[in-house]
């Protein structure tokens, strides 16, 4: 390549382009730093339309819940006709058994999630 003083590169380097990027550069990384402190924090939404919505995640954490019982696939069935038998979901059943596809075969041991009662 060739150095600063070489007459191609003086109209770039002398024109001082590369000083006013990095001076925009670190004027918008000063913007967006300030914007980061000084936003709203807690509970106040980014709109102004109130309080961010508090979700209650016991739900969340027992519907992926693994706790369930053992069925052994037989001729004719599907992973979504052992959900409706145990009242399940065929995504659970592939969540908890790590399953690549909804299918299953014969003879195959699933573990079945099912909900506790409270």
């Amino acid at each position: 390549m060739f150095s600063r003083r070489h007459p191609v590169a003086m109209d770039w380097w002398g024109a001082g382009r590369w000083r006013r990027g990095v001076l925009w550069l670190l004027v918008w990384l000063i913007v967006f730093s300030l914007v980061a402190v000084l936003s709203p924090a807690g509970d106040a939404a980014a709109h102004g339309n109130g309080p961010l919505p508090r979700y209650d995640l016991t739900y969340s954490v027992f519907s992926l819940s693994c706790y369930g019982i053992y069925h052994v696939v037989r001729a004719g069935e599907t992973i979504y006709s052992i959900a409706r038998m145990y009242e399940s979901t065929a995504y659970r059943i592939r969540y908890c058994n790590g399953l690549a596809s909804y299918t299953v075969y014969t003879g195959q041991a699933l573990l079945v999630p099912i909900y506790r009662s409270r």
